[in-house]
């Protein structure tokens, strides 16, 4: 992994606010900016989904034809199903380090704020999972909040690009220009959140 100097581990009252993943319009932003891409998979899948709101909310929109929430916490899993009334195949309870997904499978895989909260050993083995399961080209978007950084942000850059994702611009430009006209989102992710717009690459 890169020596990158580790920072303070640092928490705020911030932490208290309910999750942006939560919102129904985040769910919106995903699916106008997918839209964009063309693939023959349409597989979403959101890692660290908690009770799965986002799964529920995307699954919604009828943008992809298979939505997947994964978590570590069983008694997240086992709430959220019954609260959304989601499935086993869609809202799954699995160590982070082996996501029972097929190879190359996902076309969108989201992380909202749970690669900076996991050990420094389990990093290398997500992201090596990440990139088994994510199609060539597929995309990668990952917000980590600035209030819980356990690292330097220019870590996981450099970090996702030695496991084979790059810097995705056009799929970052679509981020922004979609989350500005989501004024209580777009507020909360520029002061909140640092960005990866990423895809993976052929290695």
């Amino acid at each position: 992994m890169p020596n990158v100097k580790k920072q303070k581990f640092l928490l705020s009252k911030k932490d208290a606010k309910i999750s942006i993943a939560q919102s129904p319009e985040y769910a919106h932003v995903i699916t106008k900016m997918y839209g964009f891409f063309k693939f023959n998979e349409r597989t979403f899948l959101d890692v660290g989904c908690g009770l799965g709101d986002l799964v529920y909310n995307v699954k919604a929109t009828d943008c992809f034809d298979k939505t997947i929430g994964i978590d570590c916490l069983c008694h997240k899993v086992l709430s959220g199903r019954t609260k959304f009334n989601l499935g086993f195949s869609e809202l799954i309870a699995s160590p982070m380090n082996q996501l029972p997904v097929e190879n190359e499978s996902i076309s969108f895989l989201h992380c909202h704020d749970t690669l900076n909260l996991v050990s420094e050993d389990l990093i290398p083995k997500m992201l090596n999972e990440f990139y088994r399961i994510t199609i060539h080209n597929g995309n990668l978007l990952i917000l980590l909040n600035k209030n819980r950084m356990l690292c330097d942000p220019a870590y996981w850059g450099i970090l996702l690009r030695e496991y084979g994702f790059k810097c995705n611009l056009k799929l970052f430009l679509l981020f922004k220009e979609v989350i500005k006209n989501k004024a209580s989102l777009y507020e909360e992710i520029k002061n909140d959140y640092i960005i990866f717009c990423m895809s993976k690459e052929r290695v």
